[in-house]
């Protein structure tokens, strides 16, 4: 009986010290040599705690060759992503739509409350750039291992998605998306859906100019805020949602530099707001993680990269967690995947 008692008191003195234990693991989604030109990832984690990443990936950004891959990782911390397969296939085309596209960009997940996951992407016609860009979107009722037919969802050119949705409620999530065409601004679009079908949708300019891909993050109840890119080398800038008047604010500058580059933001368990960004004005070879009490004032406290060229975060806190992140490799030769948990976080605050 003593031996007994003191095996089971041994396994529970360890389950809690190895929960207690910071961790930090790096892979690769999308290994370097896989695509010529990786870029615009997103991840989301699944039921079982697995992981499914996407990006797009071609000879060049916006070659006419460009597909939306998407790949799975296993519930372990060491395990390894799977072999990518096709979610939107190259100048694929909506059904009754006379035009193919000239390319995709930047996609992202979202898992709604009835485990359907959505993925918004971004297809551009054959002119004009990422200016005749606009936002589709498909779903999946089996975890991404097949795609509805796309769908639209912002028609009109100009329109382009960056970063993952926040959930309101069992049925409704704020996306971010911005524009790029007549104006640089950010926006967010409050989705009401139900069985994978839109029910209805109200969009709200982010105020402010030459801002673009907001980030969004819901560090407390009744508390939004979205956090952009800036077109002029300037600082990341900041704006927040009044639900009252059910509106955003003006964008203000934190104290944190952008060179003109893609951030992702996401909530601690105790209201803690990270930010993953490009520590410079001018370039992107050093991606940074910076935290904030009162999401405006941050302190950088890491770098996960510094002398390779990276760029669009993706950062994701997941139901166990744990925080996932991936981002742009090397110019643009991969896409990389860093997991670490709240401990790992909490020894880097000094």
């Amino acid at each position: 009986m003593k031996s007994a008692l003191f095996i089971f008191s041994f396994l529970v003195f360890f389950q809690v010290n190895a929960k207690d234990q910071a961790i930090y693991h790096e892979a690769f989604v999308s290994a370097p040599g896989l695509f010529p030109a990786n870029h615009g990832s997103t991840v989301v984690d699944l039921p079982d705690g697995s992981l499914l990443s996407c990006w797009y990936a071609g000879t060049a950004e916006k070659a006419t060759d460009v597909q939306i891959y998407c790949s799975k990782h296993s519930s372990q911390i060491d395990g390894l992503w799977e072999t990518p397969a096709v979610a939107v296939a190259r100048q694929e085309k909506k059904p009754n739509s006379f035009f193919n596209y000239r390319s995709l960009g930047n996609a992202v997940l979202y898992l709604d409350s009835e485990n359907i996951l959505w993925l918004f992407y971004t297809p551009m016609m054959f002119f004009n750039g990422w200016s005749a860009a606009h936002v589709d979107y498909k779903i999946s009722k089996d975890f991404g291992k097949t795609w509805s037919k796309a769908k639209p969802f912002k028609s009109f050119m100009g329109n382009l998605a960056k970063n993952k949705p926040i959930k309101l409620d069992n049925n409704r999530f704020v996306l971010p998306l911005y524009h790029e065409l007549t104006s640089h601004n950010g926006y967010t679009c409050t989705i009401k859906h139900k069985a994978g079908k839109i029910i209805e949708e109200e969009c709200r300019k982010i105020y402010g100019n030459d801002q673009i891909q907001p980030s969004v993050v819901m560090p407390k109840p009744e508390e939004l805020f979205a956090y952009m890119r800036m077109n002029k080398h300037v600082n990341i800038g900041v704006a927040k949602f009044n639900f009252k008047l059910n509106q955003w604010s003006e964008t203000e500058p934190t104290n944190l530099p952008n060179p003109d580059a893609g951030i992702d933001s996401v909530a601690m368990e105790d209201g803690t707001v990270l930010i993953v960004y490009n520590d410079s004005y001018q370039a992107r070879n050093i991606l940074s993680l910076a935290y904030s009490k009162d999401g405006k004032e941050f302190k950088k406290i890491w770098d996960f990269e510094n002398g390779v060229d990276c760029s669009y975060p993706a950062i994701i806190r997941s139901q166990n967690g744990q925080f996932h992140l991936t981002y742009t490799y090397d110019f643009r030769g991969a896409i990389k995947h860093i997991s670490f948990n709240s401990e790992w976080i909490k020894s880097q605050i000094k």
